[in-house]
């Protein structure tokens, strides 16, 4: 479930010039665990499409989390934990082996939080086909 997802969003942050940590960006290794926190979260008996995860992360992650106040960590039961709001002002994502913040100069995490927002937008109201949002979104 994990790869196909890390590869489209890798690609969208990369296409987007957000994937440089130097520049601010979101590392790979933060894009798999904010994926694998969301897959626990999510997971139940029914198995939903993979298209549909994806929207869903979209949406989630652009428009509902809130990385001011949330540590990511997956070696947790539930691996979002909520503390006082305005804590931080970059993304606290946990390595599960150093328990480092593996995030810790994403300092355009709201730009990749908007980049997300406007692609759920785009892929779950355009009338156009999906090869052509898909095209548009990820090839240059």
């Amino acid at each position: 479930e994990i790869k196909p997802l890390f590869l489209i969003l890798k690609r969208l942050i990369k296409k987007s010039k957000l994937n440089s940590v130097f520049d601010g960006g979101l590392s790979s290794h933060s894009l798999f665990l904010m994926i694998t926190s969301y897959i626990m979260i999510i997971k139940t008996n029914t198995h939903p499409n993979l298209g549909d995860i994806l929207i869903d992360l979209l949406h989630f992650y652009g428009n509902f989390f809130k990385y001011t106040n949330t540590i990511i960590d997956i070696t947790m039961p539930n691996p979002y934990i909520v503390i006082h709001e305005g804590q931080f002002t970059v993304p606290m994502i946990i390595d599960p082996i150093s328990k480092n913040n593996v995030s810790k100069s994403s300092f355009n995490f709201r730009q990749i939080q908007e980049l997300f927002s406007s692609v759920h937008i785009k892929l779950t109201t355009s009338t156009e086909s999906i090869e052509k949002i898909f095209n548009s979104i990820f090839i240059e």
